[in-house]
């Protein structure tokens, strides 16, 4: 039943099924990360990220350490405790993972099982000006603030690499442009970049105000759509008998388990065939002229299921095949299909 009209009808609310997977990337620049990692990890999971990149960790060496929350952190930094640099991934990637190359305490990158695709995020501190004609590909009109040297510098080496300013692509609330904030200061440093040929892929970049995990820096997310790959079937190997096992103490058993058959197993095979509780029925079929002369005890009736046998008409059909000399197959004989009316 459809119901009134003014209840209106029930829908799908979704008509096609995406088959695409969402990936979440993010920037964000912590300050430190000392005594912030579980902090981190809690908002990395509330917000559903799923690769960040992090800037001033002021960690020392170059390691890999889990921070809880299913989430893996490769950081590399300097001797001294300055600068630093880390890529924190969640679980359910790391086995996709090729590559982690440690450049130095301000560059680091990882390479993934994905589609050919690069991604860039940092503090680039550069402003690139709320729209610029010049760079009218890789700038998308929507940013916030003055163009400076800086940001003249990051859009040339953009265009040069043919990377799209991600942040500039979508029109946001001025809330939701500015990554750097403090007191009546404020600006857009902080960039995720992407292949201007996969920008479409892009369904949403923005800023994400109003949390307390850095100090001054915001978080920058874009979400990213890529084609999932079905996963490959195992192949499905039959389970081999092993009677090179059956020696020594494990004959005793094998004999036991065969005990209720209540056959010999030490006679020859056709002994054993002799014996087995279905060689009689067997030899009733093979007496019998037809299944619909009697009903062998046991077995269920014909219940119309199959039509009748009759044994003369199909004594007659099976004089009409023959073996065929050369290949080997069954073939009709054409005399016969001639003399029917056509093939059955």
């Amino acid at each position: 039943m459809l119901g009134l009209p003014s209840q209106g009808r029930a829908r799908l609310t979704t008509l096609v099924p995406n088959r695409n997977l969402k990936v979440r990337f993010a920037t964000l620049n912590v300050g430190t990360l000392t005594g912030k990692t579980k902090e981190l990890a809690s908002f990395f999971k509330r917000r559903r990220v799923d690769f960040i990149c992090l800037q001033e960790t002021r960690w020392t060496g170059s390691k890999a350490r889990n921070i809880g929350e299913g989430y893996k952190l490769m950081y590399v930094g300097a001797k001294h405790g300055r600068n630093g640099v880390a890529i924190a991934v969640k679980e359910d990637h790391l086995e996709n993972i090729l590559e982690v190359n440690r450049i130095n305490d301000r560059l680091m990158s990882i390479k993934v099982l994905v589609e050919e695709t690069t991604l860039l995020g940092g503090d680039l501190n550069g402003h690139i000006g709320e729209a610029n004609s010049a760079f009218k590909r890789v700038h998308g009109g929507y940013a916030y603030g003055t163009l400076n040297d800086a940001g003249k510098v990051i859009l040339s080496r953009a265009a040069a690499f043919d990377l799209a300013i991600a942040n500039s692509f979508f029109a946001k609330k001025i809330e939701h442009l500015i990554t750097y904030k403090s007191g009546q200061t404020s600006s857009q440093i902080d960039y995720i970049l992407i292949n201007r040929a996969h920008i479409g892929r892009v369904t949403n970049c923005k800023v994400i105000p109003g949390e307390c995990v850095a100090p001054q820096h915001r978080i920058v997310v874009m979400d990213v759509l890529f084609k999932r790959h079905p996963k490959e079937k195992p192949t499905q190997i039959p389970e081999l008998t092993k009677w090179w096992n059956l020696k020594g103490e494990k004959i005793p058993e094998f004999c036991e388990r065969l005990a209720d058959l209540k056959v010999d197993v030490k006679s020859d095979i056709d002994t054993i065939w002799e014996h087995l509780p279905w060689h009689h029925y067997y030899e009733q079929l093979l007496s019998l002229p037809h299944l619909a002369a009697t009903q062998l005890p046991g077995l269920e009736v014909n219940a119309g299921l199959l039509p009748p046998i009759h044994p003369d008409k199909d004594h007659a059909e099976v004089k009409k095949w023959s073996i065929h000399p050369r290949h080997g197959k069954i073939k009709e004989d054409t005399a016969g299909r001639r003399a029917n009316g056509g093939s059955h």
